[in-house]
């Protein structure tokens, strides 16, 4: 039974990206990391499945549109995925909890 795995990548002087995957499956939060993030799913056979950011910060999207260009993935708004209280990969729930913070 695979379990989720958390992965994360510092870029910047203070971001970090995360890939959250799932067998083959895997989503993107905060995808500033870009390079990085692309060896791993690469490198891990992962299909990019969803791109989530926490919040729209500029420092927070930059990696989207590069990260969406160059895979399968698709944009999940925040406010949908709160909504929704997450998404499934590969059949596992990766739930969303709002956590209001600097943004508010």
């Amino acid at each position: 039974m695979d379990t989720m795995k958390i992965t994360p990548f510092r870029y910047d002087a203070d971001n970090i990206s995360y890939v959250v995957s799932h067998g083959k499956s895997a989503a993107v939060v905060d995808g500033g990391a870009v390079d990085a993030i692309l060896a791993h799913l690469s490198r891990n056979q992962l299909s990019l499945k969803y791109v989530i950011n926490t919040h729209a910060h500029p420092d927070h999207t930059k990696g989207n549109q590069r990260l969406l260009s160059t895979t399968q993935g698709q944009w999940i708004e925040r406010e949908k995925l709160i909504a929704d209280g997450g998404l499934f990969m590969d059949g596992e729930l990766l739930e969303a909890i709002p956590t209001p913070g600097h943004t508010m």
